[in-house]
């Protein structure tokens, strides 16, 4: 294992944003088999406090942007996790976005967009209504489709 990485557990562990070291190596092992990160551009829609963001920075991305509004119902004080976690990992290709998805402007194309457990991020709104309405679904299929180059 790399020193980035080594730290990146520690880091993360520190911070409480996973419980056990093992474990987030179980975890993050399972969830990204076979993903080379390296040299890669990597969009991550409602990252959080930066979980895999600085994952995937700390695996060789070469650039790693985390969408995560603080808006109603988010956690307070992501923005300042996320930002005290990078300035340990000394990372400078993690980027913390503070907009909704639907106002993200890209710079370019991503190779990798990561969306765990952030469907919500997409369009709230339309989220409600995903199960009982076909014309929401098959807007939101597009705008999915559509929105990143």
């Amino acid at each position: 294992m790399s020193p980035e990485l080594d730290r990146y557990y520690s880091i993360a562990v520190d911070e409480q944003l996973h419980k056990s070291t093992q474990r987030l190596k179980t975890y993050l092992d399972a969830v990204f088999q076979g993903i080379d990160f390296k040299d890669t551009k990597v969009l991550d829609i409602g990252g959080g406090s930066g979980l895999f963001t600085f994952y995937a920075a700390c695996k060789g991305a070469r650039e790693v942007i985390c969408l995560k509004p603080e808006a109603d119902g988010s956690t307070a004080g992501v923005s300042e996790r996320f930002e005290r976690v990078r300035a340990k990992l000394n990372l400078s290709n993690a980027k913390l976005r503070a907009v909704m998805f639907q106002e993200f402007e890209s710079q370019g194309k991503f190779d990798i967009i990561l969306l765990h457990n952030s469907v919500n991020h997409l369009d709230e709104a339309a989220c409600n209504h995903l199960l009982e309405d076909l014309e929401t679904r098959a807007l939101n299929g597009h705008r999915l489709r559509g929105s990143i180059s």
